[in-house]
């Protein structure tokens, strides 16, 4: 067992993905070439295809809510390109064991969060597609700022654990309950509503710190609002690193327990 040392323990299988990134960078980088090969955009699809999604609603819904679209369309495409990143990277990891890595788990000395991370590496490549067009609004339709730069680099990193954690969180669980994945893709999919990406939490008056019982909520904030110069308060940063506190705790919880039995579960 000396050579699965990393069964039960989510630290040694930190420490296993830093000191070997190889295993889970390139495949990452990988995965996206295959998937766009022999297209001659690639992923400039994705960004077309959003980019044109986001104008129309954005037109549309600052007409409803009364908002310059100047204002709005960056709001609403930082959350969105935000949201989505995290979106796809919970809900693929529901069948990375069962469905998508299944053969390379089953027979490969791999921990399972090589796997969780190469899933979140696929899916950030796809994010940093947006940036230019992300710069291209901070920099001509706002007020340019290193002071917000820095901040908006700070949410990515909070992002990207969040997205690392809940992923691994969840692959375990829907691997052993083959239900969770439909539960996990309905709930995200209620989410994109109930969280203040279309609209803004403002608007509910003196009930706007409710949106906060949404996760979403101050996961997409500390990201969505440096880049358009409105610097989150200290509670933000203090609900992303209790969220984190405990997105970890249950993780390491659930591997010291169960990790073993995974590849059973696959």
């Amino acid at each position: 067992m000396k050579d699965y040392y990393y069964l039960n323990s989510i630290n040694n299988q930190f420490k296993f993905c830093y000191y070997n990134w190889e295993t889970w960078y390139y495949t990452s980088w990988s995965d996206l070439v295959s998937k766009y090969k022999r297209t001659k955009l690639g992923l400039g699809w994705n960004v077309l295809a959003m980019l044109i999604t986001i104008s129309i609603m954005s037109f549309v819904w600052s007409k409803i809510f009364k908002m310059d679209m100047v204002v709005f369309f960056p709001y609403i495409f930082n959350g969105f390109a935000a949201f989505f990143f995290l979106n796809a990277s919970i809900t693929s990891s529901c069948v990375l064991l069962s469905q998508i890595n299944k053969d390379i788990y089953l027979n490969l000395p791999l921990p399972f969060l090589v796997l969780i991370l190469r899933n979140i590496g696929q899916h950030f490549f796809n994010y940093i597609h947006y940036l230019p067009i992300i710069f291209f609004l901070h920099f001509f339709l706002l007020e340019f700022s290193i002071f917000s730069l820095f901040f908006y680099f700070l949410g990515i990193v909070f992002l990207v654990l969040h997205a690392t954690l809940l992923s691994a969180i969840f692959c375990i669980i829907s691997t052993r309950y083959r239900d969770v994945y439909p539960l996990v893709v309905s709930i995200m999919s209620a989410a994109t509503l109930l969280t203040p990406i279309m609209w803004n939490k403002d608007m509910l008056g003196s009930n706007a710190n409710f949106a906060y019982l949404n996760p979403f909520t101050f996961i997409i904030e500390i990201v969505r609002e440096p880049i358009l110069n409105n610097v989150p308060g200290p509670s933000v940063y203090f609900l992303n690193i209790v969220f984190l506190f405990f997105s970890y705790l249950i993780l390491h919880l659930i591997v010291k327990y169960k990790g073993d039995r995974l590849i059973y579960w696959v």
